[in-house]
């Protein structure tokens, strides 16, 4: 069924890197312990890329170095690692995330952030429809914003979905097309985006936006 169209503007936010920061360190749970979950990483983006590189080389049998040089070819070549481990080494998409973003100790780093509910709570959702636009599965999406403690500010969700392949993801175009579809925009002239990979939006709209907490 098609959404009904908004003839409100949509205001598309990014989860990871933009509702929280890039530098986002854990608090509560000890070097020894992160270690032995992630490594050496110290915030969530570095723990992320641990993460996937470790599951390159224990499942593709890569030393190291050749694992790091793959995540980091595919994820230029389609925007995720996972769709390159989908396409050329059949690998389960879903038992990737169970692997890598679920597995991210997120409840010991990431909490309640009044100053951001705040911002959200003062956007004036008479005029702005707030969508949610994420290139993570909804699992990951979903934790996210629960432990931010903002997850009613949004009227829906658009995100990659693991359980299709190919996956569809930023920062190819039909991703954007599936956002703006799923969020009911009337047109691409009333998409705004928060956050980074602008490229489809960004040829047909006047304002960007960008929060930066760090």
């Amino acid at each position: 069924m098609e959404p009904t169209k908004s003839k409100r503007p949509v205001l598309f936010f990014d989860i990871d890197n933009c509702l929280y920061p890039k530098s986002l360190c854990p608090e509560t749970i000890t070097i020894a312990a992160l270690a032995d979950i992630v490594g050496t990483g110290n915030n969530i983006n570095e723990m992320m890329v641990e993460l996937i590189n470790d599951y390159f080389a224990r499942h593709l049998e890569l030393s190291a170095e050749d694992a790091k040089m793959l995540h980091q070819k595919y994820y230029k070549d389609y925007g995720l690692a996972i769709t390159g481990l989908a396409l050329h080494h059949k690998i389960a998409p879903l038992e990737f995330n169970r692997e890598v973003d679920d597995a991210l100790p997120l409840d010991d780093i990431i909490s309640f952030n009044p100053q951001l509910r705040q911002l959200l709570a003062d956007i004036d959702k008479a005029k702005v429809k707030m969508w949610l636009f994420t290139n993570a599965y909804i699992t990951h999406a979903q934790r996210v914003v629960r432990l931010l403690g903002i997850e009613d500010m949004f009227e829906g969700i658009t995100y990659c979905d693991y359980s299709r392949v190919p996956i569809r993801s930023k920062p190819h175009t039909e991703m954007y097309e599936k956002a703006e579809f799923e969020a009911g925009a009337s047109s691409v002239d009333g998409c705004f985006f928060v956050g980074k990979r602008l490229k489809y939006f960004s040829r047909h709209t006047a304002v960007l936006l960008h929060l930066n907490f760090d």
